[in-house]
């Protein structure tokens, strides 16, 4: 007969049995599906894993997976793979959710130390490229040496996305389910090279999903930072600026510069100048470039695409930061149009009046506008700049929320973020980062 004191002793035992239960339920369950699934695939590719393990914090973890087309290939090989759901069961309700069609509160995938392999190893030596969509990618890695599509992918990241070398992936978002809104976020980095993050908050999506799309979720407001490895560009810079025999500063600006740039031949645009300068001074001293977003709410309902650069602008809110510095005026002009009037001598003709009804009619601007201070909640998710009487110099960064008591802004410095709360009674000025078609709207 067992004593008190031994039955008290057993008690720890079956309450770490019981808190281990559903992680081994998991564990077996996922491994049994994930050998299932790869032997069934191995037809087609080849995948093995060196571990898998479930957490507390409803997280998947893959380590050490190899993947190949077939025998012969080189494999892209990834660090690791976690997949993290909105509670500890998500890993024992996969089947559920996919049964119901309903995608959790929240989610996270983080693919750390993705090796991209060089695209022509994927396939054995000798053998033909039968996927369409891999014979695209690897057309795009090969353009012409110093163009401006090919100075363009090295800014634009493409390029860093196809190169051999380490790759770090972070997608995310979370769900309200009463607001029928989600936040999402993608952020990929490549070590020597660069990284690119996507914020984005979407409107009208309801869960499980309307297949029928009676009702078309919106895309409120999206934020992008890029920014680009200043020695990993420079070098570039340097090479093409050698190949040309030209400094890399005119080598930039025959890139950039005037209707006869290689952007305006490759394009057919030529961008106004202040927007042409900072292009080209970026290229020479690259920093962190900012995007904001906060597209029209027809864009989805338009026939067809805009066919000029301007239309674009208007229609999905643009806004462009370079280094810190607001663009004011994002305008192009048709490389024929530009040629003529240079040839002319003369400048373009003032514009006729137009209607703030038609669609990309007029050239844009941008730039700060003081608003009164009750009115910042009409403009969260945009960038704004206050005074206060406590700090000597202004406050910038993303509305993330505001009342009739304080506004909440986000600012980003190297490593991360910070929030600054700011009393409306502390400010004296502030200032929204506007279009000027949205001008007319601001309260008085």
């Amino acid at each position: 007969m067992k004593t008190p004191s031994v039955k008290l002793a057993l008690i720890p035992l079956g309450l770490v049995l019981l808190a281990l239960l559903p992680k081994l339920v998991a564990y077996l369950s996922l491994k049994n599906e994930l050998d299932h699934t790869i032997k069934r695939a191995q037809p087609l590719v080849r995948v093995s894993y060196r571990s898998l393990s479930t957490g507390y914090d409803g997280s998947i973890t893959l380590d050490g997976i190899k993947a190949s087309l077939s025998q012969g290939s080189e494999p892209l090989r990834i660090d690791e793979i976690e997949l993290t759901g909105d509670s500890f069961l998500f890993p024992l309700r996969m089947a559920d959710i996919a049964a119901s069609h309903e995608f959790p509160s929240r989610l996270r995938l983080r693919i750390v130390g993705m090796e991209i392999p060089d695209l022509g190893k994927l396939r054995p030596p000798g053998a033909a490229v039968t996927s369409p969509g891999l014979a695209r990618l690897q057309q795009r890695t090969h353009v012409t040496p110093c163009s401006f599509t090919d100075i363009r992918q090295y800014v634009g990241f493409q390029h860093a996305i196809l190169t051999p070398g380490r790759l770090d992936l972070d997608i995310s978002y979370r769900y309200d389910r009463d607001a029928e809104t989600m936040e999402a976020n993608y952020s990929v980095s490549r070590a020597g090279i660069g990284s690119l993050s996507v914020l984005g908050r979407i409107s009208r999506l309801p869960n499980p999903p309307d297949l029928t799309f009676r009702v078309k979720p919106a895309l409120e407001s999206a934020e992008v930072h890029h920014q680009i490895d200043s020695a990993y560009l420079r070098d570039k810079l340097l090479s093409c600026a050698e190949a040309a025999h030209e400094s890399p500063a005119d080598f930039v600006a025959a890139l950039i510069l005037g209707p006869d740039s290689a952007l305006a031949r490759e394009t057919g645009w030529v961008p106004n100048d202040s927007l042409a300068r900072a292009l080209a001074g970026y290229l020479l001293a690259p920093g962190e470039i900012t995007i904001n977003l906060h597209p029209a709410p027809y864009l989805l309902t338009l026939p067809g695409p805009p066919s000029r650069p301007q239309d674009w602008v208007q229609l999905l809110g643009m806004s462009l930061s370079i280094k810190g510095e607001p663009v004011q005026d994002l305008s192009m002009r048709p490389r024929g149009q530009a040629a003529s009037q240079r040839a002319a001598g003369g400048t373009s003709p003032p514009r006729p009046a137009v209607s703030k009804d038609e669609v990309g009619a007029r050239t844009l601007t941008f730039g700060y506008t003081e608003v009164p201070r009750r009115t910042l909640d009409r403009y969260i998710g945009r960038a704004v700049r206050v005074l206060t009487r406590t700090h000597a110099k202004a406050l910038t960064g993303i509305l993330k929320k505001a009342n009739a008591n304080e506004a909440q802004i986000d600012n980003r410095v190297l490593g991360g973020h910070i929030t600054m709360y700011v009393k409306l009674t502390n400010m004296t000025r502030a200032e929204v980062y506007l279009r000027s078609d949205e001008l007319d709207d601001v309260p008085r």
